[in-house]
């Protein structure tokens, strides 16, 4: 039986946890990015497919395989700028990154009833994926609004990003234990019908 799994890959802790200074314009919705991979698949019957998914499906340092994963990450830039002897954050834009891995079944005609089962299967499984994409989005426009809305100024820039940097690795992590939440809820799919057979 296999089921979706979310991963988010610690990749560059620089780049995905530093608040960058930059000019930029007023606050907006998060940037978002999506990009799908595959890895391909073969059979005629479930038990091919089957065997296919777990040959070739995720696997992740906890020795499970999985149909499909789903690597995000979130950066953030703002502007940090003197006003009255202190420090403010402003102009601050949230970018989100997402990448599905999913598998495509490359048989030219399969068996209709076949193909009807695998269509089901993959559809609850983009979904799963899906709810993984959502979380990352919220965990941004929840950083977009923290650092425009609710920091106090800071006596200095130095300090004013530190503390906008801190509030929003918090905001992350949250989002990573929600995100944990969310896979224990769904059976990492299961419950959505990200199962196959």
């Amino acid at each position: 039986m296999l089921v979706a799994k979310r991963f988010f890959r610690f990749f560059g802790w620089l780049l995905l946890f530093s608040g960058i200074v930059l000019c930029s314009g007023a606050n907006a919705a998060p940037r978002v990015v999506v990009r799908e991979t595959h890895y391909d698949i073969h059979g005629w019957n479930v038990s091919q497919l089957q065997g296919q998914l777990i040959r070739c499906g995720v696997r992740l340092g906890d020795g499970q395989v999985y149909g499909g994963w789903t690597d995000w990450s979130v950066t953030w830039t703002f502007l940090c700028r003197k006003r009255f002897g202190s420090c403010v954050v402003s102009n601050v834009k949230t970018f989100v990154d997402v990448t599905y891995r999913l598998p495509r079944w490359v048989n030219g005609s399969p068996p209709p009833r076949l193909a009807r089962r695998w269509n089901r299967y993959y559809r609850a499984l983009k979904i799963h994926e899906e709810g993984h994409k959502a979380i990352a989005v919220q965990a941004a426009k929840e950083i977009e609004a923290a650092l425009s809305n609710r920091l106090p100024p800071a006596s200095t820039c130095s300090r004013a990003r530190a503390e906008a940097d801190e509030t929003a690795r918090k905001i992350v992590r949250k989002y990573l234990r929600l995100e944990k939440e969310y896979d224990r809820r769904t059976g990492h799919g299961m419950t959505q019908g990200a199962v196959f057979p």
